[in-house]
């Protein structure tokens, strides 16, 4: 939720009824990997074409890439 968003790293569970933990990774981190799973890239924070590149070229298939605008 927009609590705990935007790179914030908490150490407590989350004081929400329900919730999942999901694991986020850096471009740089997974340079050289390839997913089956969902992509999801923050076009907020991403100012360098050729970092958008390397992110959207971790994807087996175009509908696995969400963009976040």
């Amino acid at each position: 939720d927009r609590m705990y968003c935007n790179g914030e790293i908490y150490y407590e569970k989350p004081d929400t009824e329900h919730y999942n933990i999901r694991h986020a990774f850096t471009v740089h981190s997974i340079q050289g990997e390839s997913t089956d799973d969902k992509l999801f890239i923050d076009m907020r924070k991403l100012y360098d074409g050729q970092i958008l590149y390397t992110a959207l070229s971790r994807a087996k298939y175009y509908k696995q890439i969400y963009l976040i605008i």
